[in-house]
């Protein structure tokens, strides 16, 4: 049967139930409230139709096994004794007493069905809460591990750092030892090159040759 058509059928046949029960507690309520006044027997009619209403949803909504067999016992009692108000002179006070304790039972499960909807609604909020911190938990971790590798990269670029000032200060120390090399050498090069020089006829002398002679003296 298709879905759509047997939630249809269903909800139709929830409308009867809730009907014939409003129709049978009505009755029944209507015979307590006999003679007492219109405003009595509006009240019986309203309480009917919620009688059977919360009888329904009550048969559907709750999870203990039980209530699912008694309401229906329940209400099989209830329509045969509305059906029958007057096969007994006591009926009157049978039907109040069944009635009562009908009511309170009623009551008694609603208030089962509220407590467990509450119930669930706390244990969705904490999974919530907990697959939130779950996940936080995870952000948090991959946060972590971020910071760690951008942290290791930044050690590993102060290393390098330090790797090129240490080959720069060797190479600045090695400038200044060249550097010390070349000053000594200078005066000796030059004390040698004049002495070629002037040792050179002095028409074979180039233009350089001269101004470093001239320099000498």
């Amino acid at each position: 049967m298709n879905k759509k058509l047997q939630t249809f059928l269903t909800n139709l046949a929830l409308l009867g139930m809730i009907a014939e029960l409003s129709y049978i507690n009505s009755k029944s309520l209507l015979h307590l409230a006999n003679n007492q006044g219109s405003i009595h027997q509006a009240f019986a009619i309203v309480g009917a139709i919620a009688f059977s209403i919360v009888t329904i949803i009550i048969m559907q909504q709750s999870h203990l096994k039980w209530q699912k067999v008694a309401f229906p016992v329940f209400d099989a009692a209830l329509v045969f004794l509305g059906f029958n108000l007057d096969i007994h002179p006591d009926m009157r006070i049978f039907m109040t007493i069944f009635m009562a304790l009908f009511a309170g039972i009623i009551m008694y499960s609603l208030g089962l069905i509220e407590y467990r909807q509450g119930e669930t609604k706390e244990s969705k909020q904490l999974a919530y809460q907990i697959a939130r911190a779950n996940s936080l938990g995870k952000e948090l971790e991959a946060t972590k591990s971020k910071l760690t590798d951008a942290q290791r990269h930044v050690d590993g670029l102060i290393n390098e750092r330090s790797t090129l000032e240490s080959k720069n200060e060797q190479l600045q120390s090695n400038f200044t030892i060249a550097q010390s090399k070349l000053d000594l050498m200078e005066p000796i090069y030059l004390k040698h090159e004049i002495g070629r020089i002037r040792k050179k006829n002095a028409d074979n002398r180039t233009e350089s040759e001269r101004q470093l002679l001239a320099t000498a003296n």
